[in-house]
């Protein structure tokens, strides 16, 4: 049977490991990139917290859809009750209730579906990324699944963050090019494929579950998919921010 751990003392320390927490800060925080294979202790976090049952019941779920996006198969991307594209909008109830066979139909034609505000979408998603807001005082970190049904399926091109972001692999593997290029001021968030050609790259490296990866502020990457996915994303805001309430309550009888 296999053990359950106990999720909500996940620390920062655990997710980094067997680097130390004073290594990381010192040498990789808002400096360069940091790719850490997986441990037994990572790749069992991530069989408990993530399944494609659970995805499934997530964009079933009216709360847990709240954050919902999709890359469209021009490129684009929908967010929640505002978007149209292809002079079609979601419909959308009082409760900001989206049109999940029309999700589904683009999901069999390849493309990625993104679930933001998904940090307290369940304990386990809070304990991992509270791990992360808990070790930089004046944070707060969200989390957000990306979530492929198949290879090559379609995503963002190559583009940067605005904040310091920690991704984590649930589900299958992705090929991960990280340029040593950091954004400038007026740099654009997204580039062309041919900006993209220009650029020298740090890493291209295909990851797996457990494995995780980290992209300082600003610094150009891309994600390729290679099979059906879950990557999870925590993204980190700095600055004197306020902490999310993560306290956990049991109401079991």
């Amino acid at each position: 049977m296999q053990r359950y751990i106990k999720m909500y003392d996940i620390s920062f320390a655990d997710l980094i490991h067997p680097m130390s927490v004073d290594e990381f800060i010192g040498k990789y925080k808002d400096k360069q990139p940091l790719i850490v294979k997986a441990n037994d202790l990572r790749k069992e976090i991530m069989s408990q917290i993530i399944t494609w049952e659970k995805f499934s019941d997530y964009i079933h779920n009216d709360r847990a859809v709240s954050g919902f996006q999709i890359i469209t198969p021009d490129g684009k991307l929908c967010m929640e009750k505002n978007n149209a594209f292809k002079g079609r909008k979601p419909s959308w109830s009082k409760i900001d209730y989206f049109d999940k066979k029309y999700a589904h139909e683009l999901w069999n034609q390849g493309c990625s579906i993104i679930l933001t505000k998904a940090s307290l979408i369940s304990p386990a998603m809070s304990a991992l990324s509270g791990a992360v807001e808990r070790q930089f005082k004046g944070s707060a970190a969200d989390a957000h699944l990306y979530c492929s049904p198949v290879k090559n399926a379609l995503t963002f091109p190559c583009h940067r963050d605005s904040d310091n972001n920690f991704l984590v692999h649930a589900i299958g593997k992705v090929r991960w090019k990280v340029y040593r290029v950091f954004a400038g001021k007026n740099a654009p968030a997204n580039l062309t494929k041919q900006q993209e050609k220009e650029m020298q790259l740090r890493y291209d490296e295909t990851l797996t579950v457990g494995d995780l990866l980290y992209i300082p502020t600003g610094l150009y990457h891309k994600a390729i998919p290679q099979g059906a996915r879950v990557s999870i994303s925590i993204p980190l805001g700095e600055g004197n921010k306020k902490p999310l309430d993560r306290r956990y309550y049991d109401f079991t009888p």
